[in-house]
């Protein structure tokens, strides 16, 4: 095994070290500010890069987890009115399919990503595809079993074809 340089030791942690810091954050029975606090009694033993790699991470994360709140605090207060043009175009009986296409496609694109995103995942999740198309495609399959004598008197099988 080859020596590692002096000036590359400095940079990471000893396998020893590593071994610790591993068994610190995978340890199930600690809280999450124990595993912090565990992980920065143990930075405090490592070298200053080491150690300052350690803060920043920590900062980061934490900066990570204010961002992902602020996003999501965004996303639940502009929904509702996304959702609310949505609702206009679909129930507009006066328009023309391809008119209608086009104007979620114009809505879409002015929202914010985040909630254009969003509002997609939600119609897509209560489409009739995902819901009733789904229920009717199972009761098909399961009639032309019925029909064709290969019933095993099980749903779960349709599943599976």
């Amino acid at each position: 095994m080859r020596k590692m340089q002096s000036w590359r030791r400095d940079y990471r942690a000893d396998e020893l070290s590593r071994q610790e810091f591993f068994s610190i954050i995978q340890n199930d029975k600690l809280s999450k500010s124990e595993i912090w606090e565990r992980v920065e009694q143990w930075a405090e033993k490592q070298s200053e890069y080491v150690k300052s790699d350690i803060m920043e991470f920590h900062q980061r994360l934490s900066q990570h987890v204010d961002n992902s709140k602020m996003r999501v605090e965004r996303i639940i207060k502009n929904l509702p009115e996304a959702l609310r043009r949505l609702s206009e175009i679909v129930q507009d009986i006066d328009i023309t399919r391809i008119q209608e296409k086009n104007r979620i496609a114009n809505l879409y694109t002015s929202l914010d990503d985040d909630v254009s995103k969003t509002l997609h995942w939600i119609v897509h999740l209560v489409s009739y595809e995902r819901n009733e198309g789904k229920q009717l495609e199972r009761r098909n399959k399961l009639r032309k079993l019925k029909k064709g004598g290969i019933w095993t008197g099980s749903v779960q099988a349709t599943n599976i074809i």
